[in-house]
């Protein structure tokens, strides 16, 4: 496409060829709620034939909830050092990673034709493997494609993705969070 911004992976590209989405969850994410999904507009482009009728976009998700300080807020030296309570002591990671199947692909082509939204839900994995990603944890998300594309020319092409989620409107406070003095 003549879009700016679109990425591709190509046919012989691998599982371990992915984007990386890294960050903190907000903490006003309604984590008993696990309303967790990436989208994204996609589409499989080959000349001849859909050489992967079951390829895949998934996203592989790690975190960790870190420790608690009792005064994060602490500027100086001087001052008395703050109270570190432990966080998580393992990465936390799905089992089988969140995915959603490509539809067909339309033949090659120069034009927009093909392109469809796809959500990734990873709410539906947490809930499926009884885990859950705390508000404040540390978030790593690896997505791209659950195998390799094909195996002469057919390739995916993808506008960049959304990571979309519930929050709370007020600030909430989940598990240990440690103080913020601005919410006091």
């Amino acid at each position: 496409t003549s879009l700016v911004g679109m990425l591709k992976w190509d046919h012989n590209d691998a599982t371990t060829d992915f984007l990386l989405l890294s960050g903190l969850m907000p903490r006003q994410f309604a984590e008993l709620l696990d309303d967790l999904a990436i989208v994204c507009v996609a589409r499989k482009v080959d000349a001849t034939a859909d050489e992967n009728a079951d390829l895949c976009l998934q996203a592989q998700v790690r975190w960790f909830q870190p420790g608690t300080l009792d005064r994060p807020d602490v500027q100086s030296a001087s001052d008395t050092a703050p109270t570190l309570t432990a966080g998580d002591s393992a990465l936390g990671a799905l089992t089988t990673p969140a995915k959603a199947l490509l539809a067909g692909t339309l033949g090659a082509n120069s034009n927009l034709t093909g392109f469809g939204t796809y959500v990734i839900d990873i709410g539906e994995r947490l809930r499926a493997e009884e885990a859950r990603i705390e508000a404040g944890s540390v978030l790593q998300i690896e997505f791209g494609p659950d195998d390799t594309p094909g195996t002469t020319d057919m390739d995916i092409e993808i506008a960049p993705p959304i990571l979309c989620l519930r929050r709370h409107v007020g600030l909430y406070m989940s598990g240990n969070p440690g103080r913020n003095p601005r919410h006091d």
